[in-house]
Order: structure tokens, then sequence, then C-alpha cells
């Protein structure tokens, strides 16, 4: 069986464009961001990163100090949600530079620079030299925030996800523990915003062993979203998304899809047959149906989700190796060499882009 990796899904930032291109002064770079729309197509990525482009070469005509730090930064999360890691790094780099320029190595802009690269490091494999990045970010907020603030739960998770996917999970369990604190206390016990964190810190249970805390911890992280916001709320598809995974982890597929199946449907009533939301839980379903023999039915879940992502993504994004590789292990176990042998000649072209792929995937 093909040993599956944790996956914390970060909701991801809005994904906009430009619909035209104004003037850009230190007046309305908000406003430039306002009039972006959400890009679900391919093809409208292309054109909103030439928008984007564009975009950036206007940013140099900012007076205003905020402005210039601002924009890049807004644009580099841009490029980031479409793929474009290299691009979105080279911008952050620009803003972190303007930001230690303008305000110094002690300011927040500075340390929010400091986590959009290293959440850009830890994309790419990079784990040390992200770990790096978010311990000066924790730093920097310790000192402006306090020990027990809010604000450094980003860069604590960021470690926490470092430690857990090289394997320190003590560690990691020490980092999500302190994070749950600190939203515990600001947020209240049962604030469903606590609940990612309860839901990593099941991770490093099960990895050292102890799976009936674990499947605890991730029982009360969906119990807590369904009794704020409802058992239909897309919030609780996450949680339930992450009882379908532990129990296919534990071998148990016909639990797991049971899991998985509640959260597809959630997400497909709330966003529609044909959202990018959905690839993540037919990959998952996909899977047990694998496990389970039913090759038919995986090799349909598998195509559906392949198809919302190349609608979404570029042909070599990285986020499509999962579903590839997947699919490549289908059509060897059915003998289809040739059809095979074309998914690895697409996944050889993603590992050229130098997205990060985790040891244990099968290739």
């Amino acid at each position: 069986m093909m040993r599956p990796t944790w996956v914390f899904l970060v909701v991801p930032l809005f994904l906009a464009a430009c619909a035209g291109t104004p003037r850009v002064t230190s007046m309305n770079v908000t406003e430039a961001f306002d009039v972006c729309g959400p890009k679900m197509s391919y093809a409208d990525h292309q054109e909103a990163i030439a928008v984007l482009s564009r975009f950036v070469s206007t940013i140099k005509e900012f007076d205003d100090q905020s402005g210039f730090w601002t924009g890049r930064f807004l644009v580099a999360d841009c490029f980031l949600n479409y793929g474009h890691m290299e691009r979105a790094a080279r911008l952050y780099s620009d803003a972190l530079s303007e930001a230690e320029t303008r305000w110094g190595q002690e300011d927040i802009r500075y340390a929010l620079t400091l986590e959009k690269i290293a959440g850009v490091y830890f994309a790419q494999g990079r784990h040390e030299e992200a770990a790096v990045l978010y311990s000066r970010s924790l730093g920097i907020k310790t000192e402006l925030f306090g020990v027990d603030a809010p604000q450094l739960v980003l860069p604590l998770t960021g470690l926490g996800e470092i430690h857990l996917r090289t394997g320190r999970y003590r560690e990691a369990q020490a980092q999500f523990a302190r994070t749950q604190a600190i939203c515990e206390e600001s947020q209240g016990g049962d604030h469903p915003n606590c609940a990612p964190t309860l839901s990593n810190l099941a991770k490093t249970y099960y990895e050292t062993g102890r799976e009936e805390q674990a499947e605890a911890l991730l029982q009360q992280a969906l119990s807590m979203v369904e009794k704020s916001l409802g058992k239909e709320h897309p919030a609780a598809a996450q949680r339930l998304s992450d009882l379908g995974g532990f129990y296919y982890l534990q071998g148990k597929f016909e639990k797991a899809t049971s899991f998985h199946q509640r959260a597809f449907s959630i997400l497909e009533d709330s966003l529609g047959p044909n959202h990018l939301a959905l690839s993540a839980s037919l990959t998952s379903l996909g899977a047990i149906d694998y496990e389970l023999g039913r090759y038919e039915e995986a090799e349909q879940q598998y195509l559906r989700s392949l198809a919302l992502m190349e609608t979404a993504f570029s042909p070599t994004d990285v986020r499509m190796f999962e579903v590839l590789a997947k699919l490549t292990q289908l059509y060897g176990a059915q003998g289809r060499a040739a059809e095979a042998d074309t998914l690895r000649e697409r996944i050889g072209d993603i590992l050229k882009g130098g997205g990060y792929i985790p040891e244990d995937t099968f290739i």
C-alpha cells in the first residue's frame, strides 16, 4: 500500500487577478485589488498572470512608503496561488528588502514577509531554510506582542509542520501544543479556529503510536466545528477528511470511505460539482477503491480529480503530482504499461519544476 503523507490543508489565499490595469498610486493599491475576481481556469490564470506582471512594473510608481511593499506582497500572493513559486519568491524577497530598508528587521511587516518566504521554501522541500525564517519571525513577534499572543500561531504552526515532515515528532508536538494553548486562551476552548491545531496535534500522536489519543483529538476537532458552524459547513469537510485519512492509515477502508464521502457531499452541495476543492476528496476516495481492488471505480475518481486540477492548474503544477502518481500506480497494477509510461513522462515534467515531492510518495 502506498503510504499517504499527512497533508495540512491550509485554506488557500483568495485567488485574484486584476480585471484591468488602473494607474497605481499610493492611494489606490487597495482599490486595484478590490476589482480582482476569482479565476478558476488555467486560461484565466494565464491572462491574470499577464495582468499581474504589468501591475508589478507599476508598483515602482508608489510614493507611499507602505504602498511599494504592499503591492509586491499582494502580487506575490497571487503568483504563489497560481503555482509560480519562483516568481513569488523573488517578489517576496524584494518586499523583504523593502521592509528592512524602510522599517528595520524588528518590524511586523518584516516578520510577515519572512513567513511568506518560509512558506515557499517549505513547498520546495527546503525545510531547514524555512525553519530558520519561521524562527526569526517568531522571535520578532514575541518581542512585539508577547509569548502568548495569537500572532505567534502562524510561525509556530510552520515550525510544527517542518518537524512533522522531517520526523521530529516530539518537537512537532511541542509546537502544536503551544499553538493550541494560545488558541484556547485567545479564542476560547471550543472555537472552530482551534480545530486545525487539534488535527495537527493528532498527527503527532498517530506517528508516535498513540492512535486512540489521535482519534479522540480528531473527533474533538470535528465536534468543535459542527457545534459552532453546523454539520454542513465547508469547514466540517476538512475535519471529516482528517478522520477519513486516519482510518485509511489504519486500514479501515469502509469507515474511511464514509468520512470522505460525507466531506465530498458537503463540498459539492456548498461549492458545486466542478469546484477544485472536490479534487482532494475524489483522490482519497480513489485511493480507497484501489486498496479494495475496485480498479474501475478508482480510475473514475482519479480521472475526475485530475480533470478538475487540469482546469485550474498548469500542466506541470506540482499540486497535480499526487493524483498522477496514484493513477500511474493503478495503471501499473492493471498491466496498462503504455498509459503508465505516459503519466510518468508528465510526472517527470513536474519534477523538473522544482516543487517538493515527499520521499515516500509512489512514482
